[in-house]
């Protein structure tokens, strides 16, 4: 896992690449959750409870912070119960943890391997897939132009993974509570880092906004 692997990070700003790529990194990532799957050492590596890490561990913070917008932890107290009867039967395996997209190598655009397994865990398998999509949200934000294509960018990504491994119904109807978990996380570690808060709470807010159109992407898939 940790041999020296060559090529290069994508340019998330060159949206055409990911558009085209998109389909291979859901793919990859998908064939990294089966060999991940394949290893015995799971009971070496953490357990996370993605609603205890939310409901437990960030929110209790965020709610002590007075410059967390209130409307983060409103938002999120509300899509409470949802939240915990849509991630509880979520299928549970180790996932890389931090598959954003600097940790994903390409050269001449054909994929190389992945990088920095450190955070291996086992938690939700859609988390890892979430945390893709969000991380090249964070990218393309401040760009509205980008920003309108990230939803074509992730259904190429999510339609990958699924030729692959297959996402059950009640995982492609989490990809918005996952993905607002994700946010929650980010915020709370950045809640003493002004722009950083600020760059998440804004993400947190347009995920929340429009959870339609994401559940339309990902649905898509469910349809072919």
């Amino acid at each position: 896992m940790y041999e020296y692997v060559a090529g290069s990070v994508l340019e998330i700003k060159d949206t055409e690449i990911l558009k085209e790529l998109g389909s291979t990194i859901g793919v990859e990532i998908a064939n990294l959750h089966q060999a991940l799957n394949s290893v015995n050492n799971n009971n070496e590596l953490v357990k996370r409870d993605l609603y205890k890490v939310v409901y437990g561990w960030a929110l209790p913070i965020l709610e002590k912070n007075e410059y967390v917008h209130q409307d983060v932890i409103r938002k999120m107290n509300q899509i409470h119960i949802d939240f915990k009867e849509t991630v509880h039967s979520l299928r549970k395996q180790i996932i890389h943890r931090d598959m954003h997209l600097s940790n994903v190598i390409f050269k001449d655009n054909e994929f190389q391997g992945f990088i920095d397994f450190e955070l291996l865990e086992s938690n939700v398998r859609v988390f890892d897939l979430c945390y893709c999509c969000t991380s090249i949200l964070s990218e393309l934000y401040s760009d509205e132009v980008l920003r309108g294509k990230w939803q074509h960018i992730i259904s190429t990504i999510f339609e990958g993974y699924n030729k692959q491994n297959i996402l059950t119904r009640e995982e492609l109807q989490s990809i918005w509570y996952v993905m607002l978990s994700i946010q929650v996380i980010f915020i709370t570690y950045f809640v003493q880092l002004k722009d950083l808060l600020k760059l998440n709470e804004e993400m947190f807010f347009w995920i929340f906004a429009n959870k339609e159109a994401i559940e339309e992407s990902i649905e898509r898939i469910a349809r072919k």
